[in-house]
């Protein structure tokens, strides 16, 4: 099985992601990926807004419209920006009963995808930004490890 293959199966028991990447995986999407980047910025706008009132219920709402909407445009940088959003939920829900892990796996799962979609592309830059992205999670493991992924010729 490939990383790629990986991750998505990983996202499929990720719970909110799980049924966004079975419809993007098949092609079933009602996202169009040019379609994508502009949801992707409305929805990310939604949740920015969300989580500056803390209303935590309207944030994962839009977080998971925009990992489908990332989803869909199949790039890297939609997917950090994804999981960016995920550790700025995490952050705001840490603390909240219910939550037990916060959202921190969410963003590890993005980050994941992110960089499958990278090293698909053979994108120094992110691979780069992914690394940076767990070093700011403080996984500073998995962001050495993945510094060390050099795009293959």
């Amino acid at each position: 099985m490939t990383w790629s293959g990986i991750i998505t199966s990983i996202a499929l028991l990720a719970g909110l992601g799980g049924v966004a990447a079975a419809s993007v995986t098949s092609g079933k999407t009602g996202f169009a990926r040019r379609d994508g980047a502009a949801i992707l910025v409305e929805r990310l706008a939604v949740l920015d807004g969300a989580i500056a009132r803390r209303d935590t219920s309207v944030a994962i709402s839009a977080w998971g419209e925009a990992y489908t909407a990332a989803l869909a445009t199949r790039r890297w940088d939609a997917m950090v920006d994804v999981g960016d959003a995920a550790a700025r939920i995490d952050s705001l829900s840490g603390d909240v009963p219910g939550y037990l892990i916060g959202f921190r796996a969410e963003a590890r799962l993005a980050y994941l995808r992110a960089l499958s979609l990278a090293r698909h592309a053979r994108s120094e830059d992110g691979i780069s930004r992914v690394a940076r992205a767990f070093d700011a999670l403080g996984d500073t493991d998995v962001a050495a490890r993945v510094h060390a992924i050099a795009p293959s010729p």
